[in-house]
């Protein structure tokens, strides 16, 4: 327990360096892109970043929540064959997607004639939806093999200077279609730095095969996977969409501002799921379930803890954070907070999708997702046009705050774990101090 405790510890603190670095660099992008556009071209910028998000989860189909999944069980149970051999099954499936992704698009500007709906904006958010999914199966193809820092490194650090460096250094008149496309571009040249050890990996499995019973597990598991992991980024990002469709362009931006701040909150149980995924999978699949409660009870508790802080300093420094976008945005302040109080209880529901999706509870969560995500869309839309901005940032918030209860109780229903799980709470408590006084 001494050497897990050293690996969550060390591997938590690396992914959380590295997200906060990122994160850091994310918000001074985002506010140099408000800051050289106007509030509408932001708002279109806002809006369709926010769907290539959602579309790039589509793209990838599940594919990086597989292999988090079956590259470390694989690895522990038959070794790094039938590991890289899961790898290369799964890259198989991404490029399938990716190629009919790719051809839906190109369909869609062969039919719109005489191009009408296309724009520069729709094809650049087509090719950040594909650096999305590209760069998210990486990046988990990585994090399983327990290699953080090339993981996370070139997405979190790496892009946000290079977008950054490109915005200064190209000449000023910025439109949203702008913006995206050097999002995109600058996405897909830090691949540079992660597709060779990819390939490596996937040249290595030559020979190796897996068992016609895996290739079927992995497929079935993938599916779901793949719902759940595409609804859950709708319920998460589509809040600037539907204002944006329902208040205007100005109004996403705005709303775009505040959910990047209020998402802050959220990010030490982002950087720590970085980390523990392939630990969940890898002690879970060994029948090592104290282990997992010693994962999620920590994620979950460093997670809420760090969270209470960021809330504390909206309070008192939210209207400024906001005026930093553009002035126009500091009356948005009590949307910021609303949005707040939703990653709040994110927090505190700790590792919650992860920890489902790890432990092959995968369907169950997609259950879930379906449900809120059928309730979000329309409620969030709904009270954007009676209420106003305020009106969906609530709604957005109490959706938040549904599925992550829905999914709390769903998973001690069915695996009998909490991601706060007090039978957790000695052993993490007798790791820390041993680690305290040196083992």
């Amino acid at each position: 327990m001494n050497v897990f405790a050293q690996k969550l510890i060390k591997g938590g603190g690396v992914s959380g360096v590295l997200k906060l670095a990122g994160v850091g660099l994310a918000f001074l992008f985002f506010l140099i892109a408000a800051r050289v556009t106007t509030p509408e071209q932001y708002g279109q910028f806002a809006s369709s970043f926010s769907l290539a998000t959602i579309l790039g989860f589509f793209v990838v189909g599940g594919q990086h929540m597989a292999i988090l999944r079956f590259w470390p069980s694989l690895d522990e149970q038959s070794g790094r064959k039938a590991a890289d051999a899961a790898l290369r099954f799964c890259i198989g499936n991404l490029a399938i997607l990716t190629a009919a992704f790719v051809a839906c698009g190109l369909a869609f500007w062969l039919i719109d004639q005489p191009r009408q709906l296309w724009s520069p904006l729709v094809a650049w958010t087509i090719v950040l939806s594909v650096a999305f999914a590209l760069s998210e199966f990486t990046a988990a193809a990585l994090r399983a093999r327990d290699r953080i820092v090339t993981a996370l490194a070139p997405r979190e650090v790496l892009w946000r200077l290079l977008a950054i460096v490109a915005i200064l250094a190209l000449s000023d008149g910025y439109d949203g279609a702008d913006m995206l496309a050097i999002a995109a571009l600058t996405l897909l040249a830090t691949l540079v730095f992660q597709i060779p050890q990819i390939f490596r990996a996937f040249i290595s499995a030559r020979g190796a095969h897996l068992l016609a019973a895996q290739r079927s597990q992995i497929r079935h598991t993938s599916l779901g996977m793949w719902a759940g992991t595409a609804l859950g980024p709708i319920s998460s990002h589509v809040g600037t969409v539907i204002v944006g469709i329902a208040l205007g362009p100005a109004y996403a931006g705005a709303y775009f501002a505040a959910d990047r701040l209020a998402k802050l909150l959220s990010i030490a149980l982002i950087g720590i799921n970085q980390i523990v995924g392939p630990m969940i999978s890898r002690s879970f699949h060994a029948g090592r379930v104290e282990e997992v409660k010693l994962i999620s009870t920590a994620a979950s508790l460093i997670a809420f803890v760090i969270a209470q802080v960021g809330f504390a300093g909206y309070l008192l420094l939210g209207r400024w954070a906001l005026g930093l976008f553009d002035e126009s945005f500091r009356a948005f302040y009590p949307v910021l907070l609303i949005l707040a109080i939703g990653q709040l209880a994110n927090t505190i529901c700790g590792p919650n999708t992860m920890l489902m999706n790890m432990v092959g509870l995968e369907r169950v969560w997609l259950r879930i997702i379906v449900v809120w995500t059928g309730i979000g869309i329309p409620a969030v839309y709904l009270a954007a046009t009676t209420l106003g901005i305020i009106g969906a940032a609530t709604a957005s918030a109490l959706i938040m705050v549904g599925w992550n209860l829905s999914s709390w109780f769903a998973t001690y229903r069915h695996a009998g774990l909490l991601p706060i799980s007090f039978s957790g709470l000695p052993g993490l408590l007798r790791s820390a101090r041993r680690e305290t006084l040196g083992g």
